[in-house]
């Protein structure tokens, strides 16, 4: 048995990314290995799926512009809410990952002991 560490964005809120992260650690798995997806989640990433993000949301005005957001998304489109929420659910609860990394050098500093990397196609 090898310890084998996937490294995709899996965090991407798209069915082919984060199906194809989950094909892999299921097929690793059951040939006997041990995986653990990288969980690499750079800002600019994130930010492309968040569906709360505002633009110049920063101090009381940033806040107030979230909140308002919010209550849009739940009274105009209540599907994108749980459409995010069923995502995050999926990575959180189904995929094996390793803590988030969220800047590329605290990625190149950890301290992820594999005996193999896999890079994925997304």
């Amino acid at each position: 048995m090898k310890k084998i560490g996937i490294v995709t964005f899996s965090s991407a809120h798209n069915y082919g990314a984060v199906l194809q992260a989950y094909a892999t650690q299921t097929f690793l798995e059951k040939q006997g290995h041990k995986t653990e997806i990288v969980n690499y989640r750079p800002k600019a990433i994130d930010n492309v799926y968040n569906i709360y993000r505002v633009k110049n949301g920063k101090g009381i005005k940033g806040k107030i512009k979230r909140l308002k957001r919010r209550i849009g998304l739940r009274l105009q489109t209540p599907f994108r809410i749980d459409k995010y929420n069923n995502f995050e659910g999926f990575i959180k609860n189904t995929l094996n990952t390793t803590k988030a990394y969220k800047k590329l050098p605290d990625l190149q500093k950890a301290d992820l002991r594999y005996d193999c990397l896999i890079a994925g196609s997304d």
